[in-house]
């Protein structure tokens, strides 16, 4: 069986946080805080999601800019 891990990375924007991401990279916010984050659209602000990965997984940033969100 393979063993997983868990992969944390942090985006910063304002605006809607794109929910589709969330379903695209298999992943969900990595705190309470982070999740009441996603829900604010109204400041810029920074969200850090969580992943499984069997091995280091990579991030599509390209995507994640395109919504107007940067990695941190």
């Amino acid at each position: 069986m393979p063993k997983y891990k868990i992969v944390e990375k942090s985006f910063r924007g304002n605006g809607s946080f794109p929910l589709d991401m969330l379903r695209y990279e298999a992943c969900w916010p990595a705190t309470s805080s982070d999740a009441v984050a996603i829900g604010c659209d109204f400041e810029t602000r920074t969200v850090t999601v969580r992943t499984l990965a069997t091995q280091e997984k990579p991030w599509t940033i390209k995507r994640w800019r395109s919504f107007g969100w940067e990695p941190v």
